[in-house]
């Protein structure tokens, strides 16, 4: 009797199998697809410190947004500027929370390409909790774990974008950047536009 229970379950077990592997392959590419499109966007932000309370001081990627950093934390980056250096600041929404309250998790990692032809995230080695010094033509990739993006369309939360930090003006405290945002959720393409 053992055997014959043994080889139901090895059959059904068999077809299973074959059955996952039909769908898989009929299926193709099953990863996250995009429904959205990509968008770039120049803006300007103000030093966190040294400048009036209510400027945007951050850039939250999946709304295409400066804005404020404050208790809300809609940030994903936060700026500032060295008052005895000029330099940039470039800090991950963690680092502003202090560990205070609980925040999505945002990294960054510096990238060595030229803006333009950076058309593709990397899916790991980013920095979750290190501030960046920054001057202008730096490039950066930035990983999102924002809740936002997950709606309709997507399932996921992490999103992908490319920063560039064009001018740094120590003087008025304002910096100017561009960026590339990818607002489907684990997809790696930093094409300008169009849906990836």
């Amino acid at each position: 009797m053992k055997s014959k229970i043994g080889a139901l379950k090895g059959a059904a077990l068999f077809t299973a199998f074959v059955t996952l592997v039909s769908l898989a392959t009929a299926c193709g590419d099953t990863g996250p697809k995009a429904s959205l499109t990509n968008f770039t966007d120049t803006l300007t932000t103000y030093a966190v410190n040294g400048t009036v309370l209510g400027p945007p001081s951050g850039l939250w990627f999946f709304a295409r947004q400066a804005v404020r950093v404050d208790n809300a934390f809609s940030f994903d980056v936060a700026f500032d500027i060295d008052k005895s250096s000029g330099e940039l600041r470039l800090y991950p929404q963690a680092l502003i929370a202090g560990g205070l309250v609980p925040v999505r998790s945002v990294g960054i990692k510096r990238s060595t390409a030229n803006y333009d032809d950076l058309l593709r995230a990397e899916n790991s080695g980013y920095a979750f909790d290190s501030v960046f010094v920054a001057h202008s033509g730096d490039v950066f990739l930035v990983q999102s774990n924002d809740a936002t993006a997950c709606n309709a369309f997507s399932f996921g939360t992490v999103i992908y974008a490319k920063l560039q930090v064009l001018e740094i003006f120590p003087a008025s405290r304002t910096i100017s950047s561009r960026f590339t945002v990818n607002p489907n959720w684990g997809i790696l393409s930093l094409i300008p536009e169009g849906t990836p």
